[in-house]
């Protein structure tokens, strides 16, 4: 009979269930959700529901049927070498897909699951070695800033946001192997995955299982995923696919900028600030007499100093090019934020 093991305590299906309905009165809210994955699954393995973040438009549930999900989980297994017995850490919150799934993982095959709170830097009481993690490039950021080495981890897949290029230097040091998944509600999470540390190409992914990829007339990159219940996913992610398994991110086709005629991709502006400008920042656009839409750029927190912001603009002026270059500079005091800490850019 599988025993199933959470934070170090061994549990038979019928006392995991039973466990799981006590701990969603007591337990804190954070652990709840965790909690209610688990009950959901064992009591109706036939379907999950899972909530987009909203970083794109307003947040929706979708459901994803059973078959789906034990598939998912079987891809990111065998990519991972992950098998009964392994060792995985949970730091996200199970509200979303990422952390939903990393429980769910668990329980199909049979890892053994610790968690702690979802937080900007949840390593602090971390004593084992352990064989998976997924977490976030914000959270990724903070543990580097703090001194940690991951030393811990066999492998850390990120998700959820993109990895500038500092993050990606500070990344390629460590000894553990780092993952960018593309992925997305839609898609049980990832479908395509990048290794951080060997690429040349910081836009270039790899599909996963049986996964495919074409682009549609807008460029926009189409999803041909076999295992899921709607196999075909069409996207708003512009992309240039090098065959049908691998293919370039170049950006949202919501967030491209009709410039006096000229499309402009925020994301190609935003790589070039990635040295100069420190804190979050964004790239978008406001409404022009003469070009139609004007580039703008946003940063958060309080304004600079004339003396930075001549520094910027010298910046600007050596590596952009003119006609992507920001008609204007606006600060503000915080972004607005999704639940998993993607920016809504407006």
């Amino acid at each position: 009979m599988r025993k199933y093991i959470i934070n170090d305590h061994a549990y038979s299906e019928h006392e995991l269930v039973d466990f799981a309905q006590k701990m969603i009165v007591s337990a804190p809210d954070w652990e709840k959700h965790h909690w209610n994955v688990i009950l959901n699954w064992l009591e109706n393995p036939a379907f999950i529901q899972a909530q987009t973040s909203g970083s794109t438009g307003t947040p929706k549930i979708i459901e994803h049927s059973g078959r789906a999900v034990s598939a998912s989980a079987m891809i990111t297994s065998e990519y991972f070498d992950l098998r009964e017995g392994s060792l995985a850490f949970l730091c996200l919150s199970s509200t979303f897909i990422g952390g939903k799934m990393m429980i769910l993982r668990a329980l199909i095959h049979g890892w053994q699951l610790d968690w702690c709170e979802p937080s900007a830097f949840p390593f602090q009481h971390v004593k084992k070695h352990y064989d998976f993690t997924a977490i976030t490039p914000h959270q990724c950021a903070a543990a580097i800033e703090q001194g940690y080495d991951f030393k811990l981890f066999k492998h850390v897949l990120l998700g959820g946001a993109e990895v500038n290029a500092r993050l990606r230097e500070k990344i390629k040091s460590l000894k553990a192997h780092f993952y960018l998944g593309y992925a997305m509600t839609e898609t049980l999470t990832h479908v395509a995955m990048q290794n951080i540390q060997t690429t040349e190409d910081p836009l270039l992914f790899e599909c996963l299982g049986k996964t495919k990829v074409h682009t549609d007339d807008r460029g926009c990159l189409v999803l041909e995923v076999p295992h899921l219940d709607v196999p075909l996913t069409v996207t708003n992610d512009l992309a240039e696919c090098i065959d049908d398994r691998h293919f370039r991110l170049l950006g949202r086709m919501d967030h491209v900028i009709n410039s006096g005629g000229i499309k402009i991709f925020p994301n190609t502006i935003e790589h070039l600030l990635e040295d100069f400008i420190q804190q979050p920042y964004y790239i978008t656009s406001k409404p022009h007499e003469e070009l139609g839409q004007a580039v703008v750029l946003k940063i958060e927190g309080n304004a600079w100093s004339s003396d930075e912001l001549n520094g910027l603009q010298l910046h600007i002026e050596k590596a952009i090019p003119k006609y992507l270059r920001p008609k204007e500079i606006i600060f503000l005091d915080k972004f607005e934020y999704t639940q998993n800490q993607k920016v809504i850019k407006r």
